[in-house]
């Protein structure tokens, strides 16, 4: 009786110990060296352009800031294009990739519309609508399983369209209209399929 009573003793803590290596395994799993590869970097890029395009927003370097949008946008489409080569596609990128494009594709073309636009409640809804339409698409893309196809226009669009809006000198009154379309495709039901341009994927 007193050896079964130590048998089942010993099995216990061979299993607490066994809990506990499992748990300091999973801990480490979460340290930045393991997590962040080239991809991530990348993405890291985009978001790092993004920021970059709001200070020179916020200066008014208006020109500077809708060069650095297509360059957050070439390092979004070249992320995903390098962890599908080196085979490092997970879900921590997934999440990263996603709160890059927000910042690039959402926050910096919303501070834009701030500087630039005159102050009215329509623009105020307009840029609170791409703003939060931004979120709600991104978040969608995060739950959908399938990655060959969008739902709704993805957020990055915004990183070439601005850019060419600008340049081509339109009324800034325009902007108002542009930031309600963009709103109103992204949480639409648009099925966009991806395609490939020399073998990158868009």
């Amino acid at each position: 009786m007193q050896r079964a009573t130590n048998l089942v003793t010993m099995k216990k803590e061979k299993k607490e110990k066994k809990g506990k290596k499992r748990k300091k395994r999973k801990e480490a799993d979460y340290h930045f060296r393991d997590l962040i590869k080239l991809p991530d970097i990348l993405t890291l890029a985009n978001a790092f352009c993004g920021f970059l395009a709001m200070v020179f927003v916020l200066y008014r370097s208006f020109t500077i800031a809708m060069i650095l949008l297509p360059a957050a946008f070439f390092f979004d489409l070249f992320d995903g294009y390098v962890a599908r080569r080196i085979k490092r596609q997970g879900e921590f990128g997934m999440h990263l990739d996603s709160m890059s494009d927000l910042v690039s594709f959402g926050v910096a073309p919303v501070l834009f519309g701030v500087v630039v636009l005159p102050l009215s409640l329509l623009t105020i809804f307009s840029l609170a609508f791409f703003l939060l339409a931004g979120i709600l698409r991104l978040a969608r893309f995060e739950i959908m399983r399938s990655r060959s196809l969008f739902l709704g226009l993805p957020i990055s669009i915004s990183g070439v369209l601005f850019p060419l809006l600008y340049f081509l000198n339109l009324n800034s009154n325009f902007y108002t209209l542009v930031y309600l379309i963009l709103g109103a495709t992204m949480i639409s039901h648009l099925v966009v399929r991806r395609f490939k341009v020399r073998g990158v994927e868009v």
